[in-house]
């Protein structure tokens, strides 16, 4: 967790079932932009830290999904306020 916050400051949410499919493991991260996704993820990649993690946590996982989701716009002045306070 803490080299993912190093390189992505705007985690909004994480979480785990309680009921369903077992072990299924959802977080939610925010960005300013595709670019600034982009920027943030490659400086995560290169971190050795982070490549660390990866060769531990990869056997653990069955799948991984990835969905770059627009803020609906009812809450999007929610999300800024949650933004300014990170």
């Amino acid at each position: 967790m803490a080299v993912q916050l190093k390189h992505l400051p705007h985690m909004v949410g994480y979480y785990f079932t309680e009921v369903g499919t077992l072990n299924l493991v959802v977080h939610l991260w925010a960005y300013e932009s595709l670019d600034d996704r982009e920027r943030r993820r490659a400086a995560m990649a290169a971190d050795p830290a982070w490549q660390s993690y990866l060769v531990k946590i990869r056997p653990l996982m069955d799948l991984q999904e990835t969905r770059i989701m627009k803020c609906a716009p009812f809450f999007l002045d929610r999300l800024k306020k949650m933004l300014a306070t990170a």
